[in-house]
């Protein structure tokens, strides 16, 4: 791995979980109509399209973290030479597993006690035990294997936990049929089948692209004079798949399928070359001395996103266009901001708790200090 990959993986690890942030504030306050389909006429029609543009911006999040993923895991591997599963997967128990259950059974309590006491039936499905026992409904929550955790953040870390579990299998097949592989998964992935076990097949597919590229030297490099003009083309087809219900008439169908997993895919790579002309600069210089949260932020942003939401918005008139606008860069900025603030305080106070919740990644020069993306590299 080159130096500037190393400083493009420390700088991408905590910008894409910010990402992530944005994504997850959802839509404009009080409309039912998810974000996740672009804009489709409603009301507020500005603030509508910015809070989709952004998203879509943000879909390219999960494809370049599990491309980069996969790649530090099976970094050195060859088709003849595997990786030291025995080790990396107890690696895994410690910078995956336990987090993921602890924060997860974390965010289920808090869940719980809101919907009970502060916002009846904010989590209503989540915690409805209709058709299901009250065993059921607790293990689903926590583990998410029937739907999304209630912390629907976590979905990533579960696919993650699931696909390193059959690395194995994926160093055969990416080290003998990488494409032929590839290719059968991306239709899957299109159509959303999803081998009963994952929530979704992005993380699957990307992990075997970025173990493509450790185990048969590819490097998705574009020459600079192109880095630029594909990142502006991404922003937009990011904008044209914003606004291509509206026009198109319709908000499902396989053609926006197919239309936004190409997206992704631009956007995984626009973001990655394009990251490495933003490597210098005072925001830059941030992220390198707050990568090390990536993990803590991307766990710990939902539901408290959703909660400031809420009590942000008896404070700004939200049946205007300002007002949602407002609403939704405060609300993201604060929850970032508030994340930051407690990740440095536990990182002081509480090194060994913060470190055990963050899965080893703790500040750079720390004595435990585990490197990496998501997962750690070793």
């Amino acid at each position: 791995m080159t130096e500037l990959d190393r400083k493009r993986i420390s700088y991408l690890r905590l910008v894409l979980v910010l990402a992530l942030v944005f994504l997850h504030y959802g839509g404009v306050y009080g409309s039912d109509i998810s974000p996740y389909i672009g804009y489709t006429g409603q009301d507020l029609p500005v603030a509508s399209i910015m809070i989709s543009f952004i998203l879509y911006i943000g879909f390219t999040a999960v494809p370049a973290m599990s491309a980069i993923s996969g790649y530090l895991f099976f970094q050195g591997a060859t088709r003849d030479k595997p990786p030291q599963f025995a080790r990396k997967l107890r690696r895994r128990a410690t910078s995956l597993a336990l987090p993921f259950l602890l924060w997860s059974s974390f965010f289920a309590v808090v869940g719980y006690l809101v919907h009970i006491y502060v916002v009846p039936g904010l989590f209503g499905d989540e915690f409805s035990t209709t058709y299901r026992s009250h065993l059921h409904v607790i293990a689903d929550v926590i583990l998410g294997y029937s739907r999304t955790p209630l912390a629907f953040q976590l979905w990533f870390v579960h696919d993650l936990i699931l696909t390193v579990i059959f690395s194995p299998l994926i160093w055969i097949l990416i080290g003998r049929l990488p494409w032929i592989t590839i290719a059968i998964l991306v239709p899957l992935w299109i159509l959303d089948f999803h081998f009963w076990i994952f929530h979704r097949l992005d993380v699957v597919v990307f992990f075997c692209f970025g173990a493509a590229c450790a185990m048969h030297g590819l490097k998705p490099d574009l020459p600079k004079p192109a880095i630029v003009p594909v990142f502006v083309l991404f922003l937009a087809v990011a904008m044209a798949r914003t606004v291509a219900p509206y026009y198109l008439g319709h908000s499902t169908g396989i053609d926006l399928d197919i239309a936004t997993a190409a997206m992704r895919v631009l956007g995984a790579l626009a973001v990655w070359n394009a990251s490495s002309l933003v490597l210098n600069g005072a925001f830059a210089e941030w992220v390198e001395r707050n990568s090390y949260m990536a993990f803590f932020i991307h766990c710990a942003h939902y539901p408290p996103i959703l909660f400031l939401k809420i009590a942000l918005a008896t404070l700004v008139a939200t049946d205007t266009e300002t007002g949602q606008i407002i609403l939704y860069f405060v609300t993201v900025f604060l929850t970032i901001g508030l994340l930051v603030a407690l990740g440095n305080a536990l990182q002081r106070r509480t090194p060994e708790f913060f470190r055990i919740i963050s899965g080893g990644r703790v500040r750079p020069g720390h004595k435990t200090e585990a490197s990496g993306f998501l997962p750690t590299r070793g």
